[in-house]
């Protein structure tokens, strides 16, 4: 009887043993096909990156390549985030930059301007010397043949001590205007300075187009905002008004020096991009009566620290019944007018979020397939 009984006690150890055994076995089995996957994924995400941009282009509309067709114009509102970048393809098809936006968004702009079909800025416009204007700017001379530039009356160091400050304008001691300002030297473009007076036009007479500047006449300024011109772009009888960061303090100055053009109604635009990013120190109500924008551009970043745009300045602009468009909302916006188009109406397009697309960045990807990875292994090792 105690044989017998030992007996079964072995047989239910055997069968305990081969229990774990196979418990051991599965387990690696489960281990190996997670790595398999895993290593599987990085493979797929490797090989696939050199593509990112084809996919991007295939996804985030592939048929609209921002070709411009002479005698038509477009004017491109590019989402970079907390910051300004515009692009004009001006009816002669040339083409205008005004600011490059914060290096934190180069990625993104090369890719949007990856969509155009030139290789030369004709004029280059830099508003003044802020990071989140010019943060790329060295990098837009990097890739393309700038054939002029126009700057703020602002010096740096690099000018300074190169003897290149002719003006004796007043230095900003900035390491990215430090760089910026040794980019256009090297670059060898025309310069030409924000000055009162400076004007872009079609010189062939052929095409209705002017981008006037309207600088207020102190150009010393303690504010680096301050030295943002005024520029009011009138293309095919269409105006767009930029301010870049002006202040109250600029927007009274303009209008007083510019009294004569303000009260015959000169100043009255289609299209305005709020000042500074929609901040409650720009965009007065006095500026505002005098502007009546139809449709107001904000460019600010999603859920930015500094609150922009500000609601009383969104409360403003109802007030004078003017629709406002958000890159942080719409992504880049692009305006065009065809002569295609019957009537004397502009064209809206919006939604190319190119920072924020789930697909073309790799960190995202990453995130997904570490998510999946943790499931994965939550469902298998339940």
């Amino acid at each position: 009887m105690a044989n017998k009984s030992s007996e079964m006690g072995d047989s239910k150890l055997r069968s305990h043993g081969k229990e774990i055994s196979n418990l051991r076995e599965n387990k690696v089995k489960k281990i190996v096909i997670l790595v398999a996957v895993y290593v599987a994924m990085w493979i797929v995400l490797l090989v696939t990156l050199p593509f990112a941009h084809s996919i991007e282009k295939f996804i985030n509309h592939s048929s609209f390549n921002f070709v411009c067709a002479k005698g038509n114009f477009a004017v491109h509102f590019v989402d970079v985030g907390k910051g300004d970048c515009t692009i004009i393809q001006l009816p002669d098809s040339k083409v205008v930059m005004i600011d490059t936006g914060p290096a934190s968004a180069k990625n993104s702009l090369l890719k949007y301007l990856s969509s155009f079909d030139f290789n030369t800025i004709d004029y280059l416009v830099l508003t003044h010397p802020d990071e989140d204007h010019i943060g790329n700017a060295t990098s837009i001379y990097d890739a393309y043949e700038i054939k002029n530039t126009y700057m703020p009356t602002v010096s740096s160091k690099y000018l300074q001590n190169n003897n290149l400050n002719p003006y004796g304008y007043n230095v900003i001691d900035s390491t990215v205007w430090d760089n910026t300002t040794r980019a256009i030297i090297n670059e060898g473009c025309t310069l030409n300075y924000n000055f009162k007076g400076a004007k872009i036009y079609d010189d062939s007479g052929l095409y209705n187009y002017s981008i006037d500047f309207f600088t207020p006449l102190n150009v010393n300024q303690t504010n680096s905002n301050n030295y943002s011109p005024f520029i009011l772009v009138t293309l095919s009888g269409f105006k767009f008004m930029f301010t870049a960061d002006a202040s109250f303090t600029k927007e009274n100055e303009f209008l007083d020096e510019y009294n004569e053009l303000v009260s015959s109604g000169y100043f009255d635009v289609d299209v305005y991009q709020a000042g500074h990013h929609g901040s409650d120190s720009s965009s007065s109500m006095d500026f505002l009566n005098v502007i009546q924008p139809e449709k107001t551009i904000i460019s600010c970043g999603s859920g930015n620290k500094y609150g922009h745009p500000s609601q009383t300045t969104l409360e403003r602009l109802s007030l004078c019944h003017s629709e406002v468009l958000r890159t942080d909302e719409l992504g880049s916006i692009v305006i065009t007018k065809d002569n295609s188009i019957s009537g004397n109406n502009l064209s809206f397009l919006s939604n190319f979020h190119y920072d924020s697309d789930f697909y073309l960045e790799f960190k995202y990807v990453f995130i997904a397939c570490v998510v999946f990875l943790i499931c994965l292994a939550i469902i298998m090792f339940r």
